[in-house]
């Protein structure tokens, strides 16, 4: 496999050996370990195309359990990028629904008559809206 210049964890030069092999992955397990998926199966990639051509029991061992816990750290970070979506899909429809609220509000004060008792309802009954939106982007953001 071909190595993007500039990938994050290939200190040291460009020579691949099983030894550049063996400092990315103790980065990995570091705290560099938030890696995007492709790199992660990249990686992957690379270490079961060495258990092909890899002899030698003790190798071969290292090898499966790097391939373990590889897949292991692509499935995290999937889940946490499913979990991200989620989340900035949430945001974005709250943020949407206050713009809305905010904009019939806008419009009800343009004409707004205090006297009217119906008027002023509404618009206390949008501002609560408003509020709960408010609330609830609250509870998405803090973490």
């Amino acid at each position: 496999g071909h190595h993007l210049p500039g990938g994050r964890g290939n200190r040291g030069g460009g020579h691949r050996s099983a030894q550049s092999t063996a400092v990315t992955i103790t980065l990995l397990q570091g705290e560099d370990s938030i890696l995007s998926v492709g790199e992660l199966q990249h990686q992957l990639r690379e270490v079961e195309s060495k258990l092909k051509t890899s002899s030698g029991e003790a190798a071969q061992a290292q090898l499966h359990k790097l391939a373990e816990s590889l897949r292991r750290n692509i499935q995290l970070v999937q889940q946490g990028q499913d979990a991200r979506q989620a989340q900035v899909l949430s945001l974005s429809t709250l943020i949407l629904e206050s713009a809305g609220v905010l904009q019939t509000m806008q419009n009800q004060l343009r004409s707004l008559d205090l006297e009217d008792s119906t008027q002023t309802a509404q618009l206390k009954s949008l501002s609560n809206e408003l509020r709960d939106f408010q609330e609830n982007l609250d509870l998405l953001v803090v973490r």
